[in-house]
């Protein structure tokens, strides 16, 4: 009998430890499930914050491509403004750089910013037009250069200039040099250099420059 009592104690002592055992488990399961709903709580609200940082991150890089943008602009303004006042005070600062550098004298300006195109000028390219001689592109590109200059050598040689300006030289002012150069050789019968003109130019636009033989004049933006 005592030993049925006994094993009946023990029984209902492991049945005890048994429930405590599933209460702890059941305790901390809720636990658990609680931290990890919490954790998803707080990983819902850190990635509601992180999407709004998100935006205001892109709309401040559209302030800020914008502002680039316009600041751009304003660059390639007032670049364009410096390289205007350069061509229209070129007639004035050209005759010693031409003197100077090249030993050009005699100098007389057929066209620039500030002087229509010489009328005997006018008149040969017309015919020139007329005799097909010319195409309508190359007639063109003899009216939108820059500069035109004839200057004559110290032995009286008669050399014409064709001269193009800008702020900061690039490779399409040496382009349009070498074109207007070309059509003054080809259809006019002159002895002519290409030229470009201003107040900086990049080493691969001047290597560029020497290796078509075009001449390079840099200016002061003080007069």
């Amino acid at each position: 009998m005592a030993e049925k009592v006994k094993k009946g104690v023990v029984a209902l002592n492991q049945d005890e430890k048994i429930e405590s055992l599933e209460k702890k488990i059941d305790g901390n399961y809720e636990d658990l499930s609680n931290k990890i709903d919490e954790n998803g709580r707080n990983i819902a609200r850190n990635a509601e914050k992180i999407d709004r940082n998100a935006e205001k991150i892109d709309r401040n890089a559209e302030k800020i491509d914008h502002l680039d943008t316009r600041l751009e602009e304003a660059v390639r303004r007032l670049d364009h403004l410096r390289g205007s006042d350069l061509e229209k005070s070129m007639p004035k600062r050209i005759g010693s750089h031409l003197n100077t550098k090249m030993g050009l004298r005699n100098q007389t300006i057929l066209l620039s910013a500030l002087h229509d195109m010489d009328k005997e000028l006018t008149q040969t390219l017309y015919r020139a037009l007329d005799d097909g001689l010319l195409t309508h592109e190359e007639y063109s590109r003899i009216f939108d250069t820059d500069l035109i200059v004839r200057a004559f050598t110290p032995d009286g040689g008669e050399v014409w200039l064709a001269l193009e300006i800008s702020s900061t030289i690039n490779d399409d002012d040496i382009e349009r040099a070498l074109k207007s150069a070309d059509i003054i050789q080809r259809v006019l019968e002159k002895q002519s250099v290409a030229a470009v003109a201003g107040y900086t130019m990049p080493a691969p636009q001047a290597e560029k420059a020497v290796e078509m033989n075009v001449e390079v004049l840099v200016f002061s933006e003080r007069l």
